[in-house]
């Protein structure tokens, strides 16, 4: 919201309006009636240009002495600066000042962010960089070797009791048939340890 237009009233005589020429707006303002004497009703109104642009929560009010009362001006910024006039009357037309009021194009309340030219440049990736993300995701030689050295030996030992039990039954049975089953078991133990270890 912008700055208070300040309007001083009875501050001379009865009925005196005190207030600035111009005034500049960037959207929705107060005007701010301080009354420096006796008790007055003062009346604002806003010109047909200023309108298109502003508008006033009430036009007639009551201030007390010593009182001061705010009243909202609603404006709508354009794209373009519009100026039009506030009429201030108190005593009912014993006085009358005229405000040029600039409601100007509307300025975005928050800067852009600005953005560093290095950020928009791929960065290169150094050894130290790569080992970190390699050890972070598990995806390094290092990482896959922790994580198949369980899988590793919980196969080597399964392996081992099939081939246990496989060489029990030959000794029972003495076949040819528990050869080749003992042949293909230590064959397929040697299969998975060469991919696991890859």
């Amino acid at each position: 919201m912008s700055e208070p237009l300040s309007v001083a009233l009875n501050r001379d005589r009865l009925h005196d309006i005190d207030v600035r020429e111009r005034y500049a707006a960037g959207g929705p303002f107060v005007v701010e009636l301080t009354n420096h004497g006796e008790a007055m009703h003062v009346h604002l109104h806003l010109d047909d240009r200023l309108s298109e642009v502003a508008e006033l929560a009430a036009n007639n009010h009551y201030v007390e002495e010593g009182d001061t009362v705010t009243v909202e001006v609603g404006a709508n910024p354009r794209s373009e600066p519009l100026t039009g006039k506030l009429k201030v009357v108190t005593g009912y037309g014993a006085q009358t000042a005229y405000v040029d009021v600039t409601v100007e194009e509307h300025a975005p309340s928050k800067s852009p962010i600005e953005v560093d030219e290095d950020l928009a440049r791929p960065q290169r990736r150094t050894q130290s960089t790569r080992n970190r993300s390699r050890n972070r995701n598990g995806s390094g030689l290092d990482g896959l070797r922790e994580e198949y050295a369980g899988g590793t030996l919980a196969v080597a030992g399964v392996g081992v009791l099939l081939l246990l039990a496989l060489l029990g039954v030959g000794l029972v049975v003495d076949g040819a048939l528990v050869l080749v089953a003992v042949g293909m078991v230590v064959g397929a133990l040697l299969v998975a340890a060469a991919v696991m270890l890859r």
